[in-house]
């Protein structure tokens, strides 16, 4: 039993706890094969967007020492809609791997006039290159205006997965510099696409895919295959996908992305490094001969 299950959640379109929770039992299969084993952040609200909100990693429990948040059931999943959750915000790796990841991810931001064209052409870059590299890689929207593109790897420390990641970011920041960029500052990336290779830092945590999101419009991050990009951004919503099936989240044959990335022949990251990254003039792989083959 949910409590206060007609509090409204998202005001501004009358979403109630009951709906939400609805939802995440809709969701509940796929969603939990992926939360298996990962400590939680969660987003809560008890008293929906109107209200304040706040982030919590461990549960607090009278007499015990804080513990991290797993969840493992559907019981577990209703119980923390139960008390406001909105978000569930998980790592890269899972507790047996003792702070190793076994998903990388490249999260591309458009950043305004930037939007879903840029987007969708930043992203087939990235894709053909990690194909290029036979590295194989889940698809999802991030919920807000962005996109998630996950790689299954083998347990790897996060340095070097940022690492790798910082490598296949900048490649592609070099062959299209008028449409991607990897500049921190938010004043400087101008009207491109911003591919944030920091997520994979230790201790970083995505919105997971299925979550819903604390928008307006109650968004969720939902699978999506690459053929779909050109459709333009469909609103997932709370709403819109309950009548649907749910989509899996494959997750393909890990790889050992460094070796995948030296195997492919992509520069190495200091020398990528080295390289002006400027919106025009910036010299592209097939000028320099290097890159996938």
């Amino acid at each position: 039993m949910i409590p206060h299950p007609e509090r409204i959640l998202y005001p501004e379109i009358g979403l109630v706890r009951a709906e939400l929770a609805l939802y995440y039992h809709h969701v509940a299969a796929p969603l939990l094969e992926h939360l298996h084993d990962r400590p939680l952040t969660v987003r809560r609200w008890p008293e929906g967007l109107s209200g304040p909100g706040f982030y919590q990693r461990y549960r607090h429990q009278r007499g015990a020492a804080p513990r991290p948040i797993v969840i493992e059931t559907v019981g577990d999943l209703m119980a923390w809609v139960g008390v406001g959750v909105i978000e569930f915000h998980s790592p890269l790796g899972r507790r047996q791997d003792h702070g190793r990841h076994d998903w990388a991810v490249m999260d591309l931001d458009p950043h305004p006039p930037a939007g879903w064209p840029e987007l969708v052409r930043v992203a087939g870059v990235v894709l053909a290159l990690l194909a290029r590299c036979e590295i194989p890689a889940a698809l999802k929207t991030s919920g807000a205006d962005g996109l998630h593109i996950f790689l299954p790897i083998r347990p790897t420390d996060p340095h070097e997965v940022e690492a790798a990641m910082e490598r296949v970011a900048r490649v592609v920041t070099l062959a299209v510099p008028e449409q991607a960029t990897v500049t921190r500052r938010v004043a400087d990336r101008g009207p491109r696409v911003y591919l944030d290779f920091l997520q994979n830092g230790p201790k970083r945590t995505m919105a997971t895919v299925y979550t819903a999101r604390a928008v307006p419009e109650a968004r969720v991050s939902w699978p999506i295959r690459a053929q779909e990009l050109a459709d333009g951004p469909e609103p997932f919503t709370v709403r819109t996908v309950m009548g649907r099936a749910v989509p899996p989240f494959p997750r393909g044959e890990p790889v050992d992305l460094t070796h995948a990335l030296d195997a492919a022949g992509l520069p190495p990251l200091s020398e990528l490094r080295r390289i002006p990254l400027t919106r025009a003039g910036s010299p592209g792989l097939t000028e320099r001969g290097k890159g996938c083959r």
